[in-house]
């Protein structure tokens, strides 16, 4: 194992000064875009209507599953990182479908030793890329789905047995819940990662692809 990740990083520093004025240059203008946007959208989430709509959607939902009054405070902030983290995937959607895929069509292009040429790399990763990048959105999606739907469970599973008026169960509960949720969030884009790295090096996309990262 030691000997495998001293070979991967040994070939993976070769490669970066092999191509390091294609790495430097080009994939830094294509990325340029995306991540000037990335920055921009900061400073236009907060003023924008979208925002207000996503928080008071969570906030519905929280108190529709029923958490506790207690922990107010705990989930008013985890729904103020998930409205903004939600708000900034939307604005920049589009840029992410194009530069930012692009971007790393280009660099795996690179890494397979071929000649950079913008048409090449359209043709032969763009595609496979795009499509996985889609079912890891949705991927995602169901992955904080399933840990609300769990920490609904949790509360309500606690509730049905009486532990709702003791606050150190209800604490319990809540850090329980929050590392889970950060356990399955965190995974699940460690898995997508991974799937777009297989639909670029093998013949595979999608669904499949992201099948294939969780077996590995």
């Amino acid at each position: 194992m030691e000997k495998e990740t001293s070979n991967i990083l040994r070939k993976s520093i070769y490669t970066f000064f092999q191509s390091y004025q294609h790495l430097t240059t080009m994939a830094a203008i294509l990325a340029f875009p995306y991540s000037s946007y990335l920055l921009l959208s900061q400073l236009f989430i907060p003023s924008s209507h979208v925002l207000p709509s996503i928080h008071s959607q969570l906030k519905a939902i929280s108190q529709a599953m029923g958490f506790p009054l207690s922990s107010q405070y705990l989930f008013t902030l985890l729904i103020s990182k998930l409205s903004q983290t939600i708000s900034s995937s939307i604005f920049v959607l589009p840029f992410t479908f194009s530069f930012f895929l692009i971007t790393k069509s280009y660099v795996f292009h690179l890494l397979n030793q071929q000649k950079p040429d913008l048409a090449s790399v359209l043709s032969l990763y763009y595609k496979p890329l795009l499509v996985t990048h889609v079912c890891n959105f949705i991927c995602l999606i169901s992955a904080n789905s399933t840990a609300f739907s769990l920490l609904f469970f949790a509360f309500n599973l606690f509730e049905g047995f009486g532990f709702s008026s003791s606050s150190q169960w209800i604490l319990f509960v809540l850090v329980s819940g929050f590392l889970l949720y950060s356990f399955i969030v965190a995974n699940a884009f460690i898995i997508c990662n991974l799937a777009l790295v297989s639909s670029a090096m093998e013949e595979h996309s999608g669904f499949l692809a992201i099948l294939k990262a969780c077996v590995c």
